[in-house]
């Protein structure tokens, strides 16, 4: 069939059109891929942050973009351990799918800049406080200078309160002093005589943690719900800080910002650090692979005597951990899943707040189990060849504990949007 200039014309149109077509599926940096990077990896990723390169332009992306795709494409990156299919949180530092094949293809099609017009403005970050106001209490180490040269660091940090009455805190920011080297940190309230990082379940109440990228502890403080937790008059605040591996020499000033509800503010409901699921009757003998389960109530076959309605989650162990989950078992043996940590990380832990408050009631019972392995298989070992892990403070040590904010339950507090309020 001989082809007309008709037909040839209306050939030609479809494949510039088709070609056009193609053009436009395949992603640019400006337009497609800054977006997520700048959204999510550019916080840590900058001049001064936790990350070991930049990733504030075009140029910084192009360099890395391979490894780029390795750490999204296996969920290494962003650091988020909690399963989300199994209980979601607030703040969670996740790509979708779709965010994830937008940069494969990016780079698979030899990733193009785009139009440089185009790109979003790079994001900036505060140095110092996020959260607004003047803070009530402000409390700062010593200049500190990490000593972290073949090991991690844990410093401890016993800091005065000077309260000489109760208070109920609303929000607390932790504002590392170096954010280079200031890894993660938490912080706790203990009596005046505690000054070591030992357990919270032995030193006192949990108030918060610090890790890249996660946002303060703010409780909801509006009218339709007022939580705080309170800080004893004479109390001190313990900082146990991490400073990375390679950071020895570096200084750090690092200080936690504490705002005060009014004194005489009423509706107040006190949030709790507790309940605690734990176990550390455990000896992890050498090219073994165990499962330590936790209980709350600690003694076996006891319940929960009252409802209650948990806030948060802080999962924790050490080097051999290798995943995590606990759940709530109701009355009718009907189980709450609470989290579950299918790839223990321990350099990416932290507070994970609920979506929704999660009820408890009375006569439930809570279960934790963790998977610890103590086999050369175990990149994370410290000890090589394996050796006896016992329970300890120590990095090299273990532990196994799972702890929640709560408190004690009102009709209507798992129908409470957590969103709207923090």
């Amino acid at each position: 069939m001989k082809k007309t200039p008709e037909m040839k014309n209306l050939l030609t149109a479809v494949m510039t059109l088709s070609a056009f077509a193609v053009l436009g599926q395949s992603p640019t940096f400006s337009s497609d891929v800054a977006p997520i990077i700048y959204d999510n990896c550019t916080k840590c990723h900058r001049v001064g942050g936790i990350a070991p390169f930049t990733l504030n332009n075009f140029t910084d992306t192009y360099a890395w973009r391979y490894s780029i795709v390795t750490a999204i494409e296996s969920h290494e990156m962003p650091p988020w351990p909690p399963d989300v299919d199994y209980r979601r949180f607030l703040h969670e530092r996740t790509l979708t799918e779709q965010e994830i094949n937008k940069i494969s293809e990016w780079v698979n099609n030899g990733a193009p800049e785009g139009n440089p017009n185009e790109t979003p403005v790079t994001p900036t970050f505060p140095e110092g406080q996020t959260l607004p106001g003047t803070p009530d209490l402000t409390l700062s180490i010593p200049i500190y200078e990490s000593q972290a040269d073949v090991s991690d660091e844990y410093a401890c940090f016993a800091l005065p309160s000077g309260l000489t009455e109760d208070r109920f805190i609303r929000a607390v920011e932790v504002v590392p002093g170096n954010l280079a080297v200031v890894h993660h940190v938490i912080v706790f309230a203990a009596d005046q005589g505690v000054t070591d990082c030992l357990m919270p379940i032995v030193a006192g109440q949990t108030i918060t943690g610090y890790a890249p990228g996660a946002p303060p502890m703010v409780f909801p403080n509006g009218e339709e719900l007022k939580l705080g937790m309170k800080l004893s008059a004479g109390s001190n605040i313990v900082l146990q800080i991490h400073y990375p591996e390679g950071t020895s020499g570096e200084l750090d000033s690092t200080s936690v910002n504490i705002y005060f509800y009014p004194e005489g503010e009423t509706g107040i409901r006190e949030v709790i650090s507790g309940p605690y699921v734990q176990n550390f009757l455990f000896a992890f003998q050498p090219n073994t692979v165990e499962t330590v389960t936790g209980y709350y109530p600690y003694i076996p076959g006891t319940t929960t005597q009252e409802d209650m309605s948990l806030l948060s989650v802080f999962p924790h162990m050490h080097l051999i951990g290798t995943s995590a989950i606990s759940y709530a078992v109701k009355p009718d043996l009907d189980t709450i899943p609470l989290i579950s940590v299918p790839h223990w990380d321990f350099e990416w832990q932290g507070f994970y707040t609920y979506e929704n408050m999660v009820k408890i009631p009375a006569g439930s019972h809570f279960l934790g189990h963790g998977v610890f392995d103590n086999t050369s298989n175990n990149p994370y070992n410290p000890n090589n060849p394996p050796a006896l892990v016992l329970p300890g403070e120590a990095t090299t040590d273990e532990m196994f504990l799972i702890s929640y904010q709560s408190v004690a339950y009102e009709s209507g507090d798992e129908d409470i949007d957590l969103a709207g309020l923090m």
